[in-house]
C-alpha cells in the first residue's frame, strides 16, 4: 500500500520504497457517534434529540529503511517533516485513491528502530471531520478516464451529469453520503450574466441566497462558502447573509432576477464515509 501525503502549499510527497517507507497497514475508525438526549419525570427511557458525529481518527503503520544508520536518521527528520501537524494536510492511500482525508497527527509518535538503519512507526491522525472528500470535484468528468472517480462513490453509470446550467429550474446531485455544508464544506456557485436582485432558491432544503444589486452580462458572481464576490470584490454586505447547502440526493434549484442569458455552475467535493 502506498500513502500520499499533500501539504497545502500543493508539495506533495509519495511515501513508498522509493522514500524508503512502506505502508503495512492504514486503519481509518468507524464514525464515532455522539447522541443528545433529554429525560422526562415519570416517563420510562429518553427522549432523542439527534445524532452527531464527531472528527474521525486513522492510523498509519511504516517500515522505515535507511541504506545505513547516517540515511535512517536524514529519514527519520524527513518523516517529522512530512507530518509537520501545525497546519492540516491532506492523506490519501493506493487502496482508496479516489477519497482524501484532512488531517493532522492526534499524538506524537517514535520511530523505532528495529535492526540496523530498519525502524518502524505508527501515526495517528485525527480529521476534524468524520467524512472524507472526494479527490475529484464537479469540474472533473464523470469518467473514470480522469482518474479521480472510482467505483463505490454512488457515480451512475451511463448516466449524463451535468452541473452547469442556462435555464431557470433545474437538479443537482449531491452523490455523497452526507449534506455539504457551504459553512465548513467546499462548495463554490458560479453566476455569470445580467441579473437585478438575483436570487438562487434551493427547493429542496429550503434555503435562499438573495443579492439585492445588479450585475452586467460579463460579471461573474461567486458563491464561495459564506463568501459572495462579483468579480473578485465581496459583495457580502448586500446579500441576505445566507448559505447554501446540498441534501443527499436532487436538490431542485430555482432562480429568479436573471436577465437575459446566463449560465449557473456548481463546484463541490462530495463527502462520504
Amino acid at each position: 500500500m502506498i500513502v500520499t501525503v499533500e501539504r497545502l502549499d500543493g508539495t506533495k510527497y509519495v511515501l513508498d520504497e522509493e522514500l524508503g517507507l512502506i505502508c503495512s497497514d492504514f486503519i481509518i475508525d468507524s464514525p464515532s457517534p455522539v447522541t443528545e438526549t433529554s429525560t422526562r419525570p415519570g416517563v420510562d427511557g429518553y427522549a432523542d434529540l439527534g445524532t452527531t458525529y464527531e472528527g474521525r481518527t486513522l492510523y498509519a503503520r511504516f517500515y522505515l529503511t535507511g541504506v545505513n544508520n547516517y540515511h535512517y536518521a536524514m529519514l527519520r527528520s524527513q518523516v517529522f517533516r512530512i507530518f509537520d501537524s501545525r497546519e492540516e494536510f491532506i492523506v490519501y492511500t493506493s487502496e482508496e485513491s479516489r477519497k482524501r482525508w484532512r488531517v493532522k497527527c492526534a499524538a506524537s509518535f517514535s520511530v523505532n528502530r528495529i535492526a540496523g538503519p530498519v525502524g518502524e512507526f505508527e501515526v495517528p491522525f485525527i480529521s476534524k471531520s468524520p467524512y472524507a472528500e472526494s479527490l475529484g470535484t464537479l469540474r472533473n468528468d464523470f469518467t473514470f478516464r480522469e482518474d479521480v472517480w472510482a467505483f463505490g462513490q454512488n457515480i451512475p453509470l451511463g448516466v449524463p451529469l451535468s452541473y452547469e446550467f442556462t435555464q431557470r429550474r433545474f437538479s443537482v446531485w449531491n452523490l455523497g453520503d452526507t449534506d455539504v455544508d457551504g459553512r465548513h464544506d467546499y462548495l463554490r456557485i458560479y453566476y455569470k450574466g445580467a441579473s437585478n436582485n438575483l436570487t438562487i432558491t434551493n427547493r429542496t432544503t429550503g434555503e435562499v441566497w438573495r443579492y439585492n444589486g445588479t450585475s452586467n452580462k460579463n460579471d461573474t458572481i461567486v458563491l464561495d462558502g459564506v463568501f459572495s464576490r462579483k468579480n473578485g470584490s465581496s459583495i457580502f454586505g448586500q446579500t441576505n447573509r445566507n448559505v447554501m447547502t446540498l441534501a443527499v440526493g436532487e436538490n431542485i434549484f430555482e432562480i429568479t432576477g436573471t436577465s437575459g442569458a446566463f449560465t449557473i455552475e456548481f463546484d463541490l467535493r462530495f463527502l462520504y464515509f
